[in-house]
């Protein structure tokens, strides 16, 4: 299996065959306002302070506005359209 940072695709080869299983990428990172999400569409964007609280929700946008967020390190979990679940460490600045 191979992890690409830079787009958070996640490739598997099988007999010389590769398949990308799952491509979802976020930017800017660190983020001042609106976080734009490419890839795969988003049905349900979900983010988490350090503590687990749950602090911003939004659904069926690829942006998403945190400029009322405190600076601070933030957990992304973005929900695809197809069920698939990405995650990431968010700064905000």
């Amino acid at each position: 299996m191979y992890f690409d940072s830079g787009t958070k695709s996640f490739t598997t080869g099988y007999n010389g065959v590769n398949e990308t299983i799952h491509s979802v990428w976020t930017y800017p990172n660190p983020v001042s306002d609106i976080l734009h999400i490419q890839g795969s569409e988003p049905a349900e964007v979900r983010v988490y302070n350090t503590m687990g609280q749950l602090m911003k929700t939004t659904r069926n946008t690829n942006e998403i506005n945190l400029i009322r967020l405190p600076a601070g390190t933030y957990t992304l979990h973005v929900t695809t359209e197809d069920g698939k679940t990405y995650s990431d460490k968010l700064v905000k600045e």
